[in-house]
């Protein structure tokens, strides 16, 4: 009896084995690139979502980009900071290569809106700006799904980080981080004023964080914000 349920614990490793090798050889790709339609640009960095998957792709270098995917149908949305998304149906067929390119173009009513963020000027836009600034709409905010502002951040904004709560004061005030920075220099604005700082300063969690005596970002409503912009 032993000798013949080891058999059968191989025999059914070596069947999941092989069934796993097959559905991967059946599968199929999509591959393509993405391009500024004003100028014929490639994009670096833009986002190919396969819809209703957990599963997509960013340009590299070149502006391109390759995904595997099993056959079926599928819609493919590309999305870039800055342009109009689009989204664009495509085919997949086994051991073949599905070709999807894109021409996407600029949002006139995103790159044009005024930004207030870093500089005491008027009229100045993402595009003529010196330094990167994200600009997010209430829309945006809302689509988060989550009130609480520091979960928000973490999900729209790049290299935001939120320590997990730990057994002290963390617990109650989170800090938070922008570009590994300590949690005290980064610079948070209300209406053009300065948001004071929580009475929480930091002694456990990342090396960082010790001594850091930041905002409470917790604390600001994310149903209230009418416009966030983010100055790098």
């Amino acid at each position: 009896m032993g000798g013949f349920s080891t058999n059968r614990i191989f025999l059914t490793f070596f069947l999941s084995l092989f069934l796993f090798g097959t559905a991967f050889a059946q599968a199929g790709k999509i591959a393509g690139s993405v391009t500024d339609k004003g100028n014929g640009d490639l994009l670096v960095g833009a986002n190919i979502e396969v819809l209703d998957h957990f599963t997509g792709a960013a340009t590299d270098n070149n502006g391109e980009y390759i995904i595997t995917i099993a056959p079926g149908k599928y819609t493919l949305r590309v999305t870039v900071i800055g342009y109009k998304p689009v989204e664009s149906e495509v085919e997949v067929t086994a051991d073949a290569i599905a070709k999807v390119n894109f021409e996407i173009e600029t949002d006139i009513l995103l790159t044009s809106a005024v930004l207030v963020t870093g500089t005491r000027s008027k009229a100045r836009t993402a595009i003529k700006s010196p330094t990167p600034i994200d600009n997010f709409s209430a829309v945006m905010i809302e689509r988060q799904g989550n009130g609480g502002m520091t979960e928000i951040l973490k999900n729209i904004v790049p290299s935001y980080t939120a320590t997990p709560l730990t057994g002290d004061g963390a617990a109650f005030v989170r800090p938070t981080s922008m570009r590994g920075l300590p949690p005290d220099n980064i610079l948070i604005l209300m209406n053009s004023k300065r948001r004071h700082r929580s009475s929480l300063i930091s002694h456990f969690g990342a090396a960082m964080n010790v001594g850091s005596h930041a905002v409470d970002v917790g604390m600001i409503p994310g149903i209230a914000i009418k416009n966030l912009e983010v100055l790098r």
